[in-house]
């Protein structure tokens, strides 16, 4: 799928809270890469919030990606 930014807001055991500047729709999969790890899950909550969208994301599986396995 594509490509985009997002800024994460809280991560709260297996949840995360990001903002995005595109809305995202709920049960879409998504993929989020921080530095070395990758987390899998999907959004739960998309809502406007101050010119942006604050997501919520259920995360399902977290893996660290190393040399072998990185894109």
């Amino acid at each position: 799928g594509p490509f985009m930014q997002a800024s994460i807001l809280d991560i709260s055991g297996s949840r995360m809270r990001l903002r995005s500047k595109l809305p995202v729709p709920c049960g879409a999969p998504v993929e989020i890469e921080v530095n070395a790890t990758v987390a899998h899950g999907s959004v739960c909550r998309c809502e406007p919030k101050q010119g942006s969208y604050e997501l919520g994301v259920q995360v399902s599986m977290t893996e660290v990606l190393t040399a072998k396995n990185s894109k």
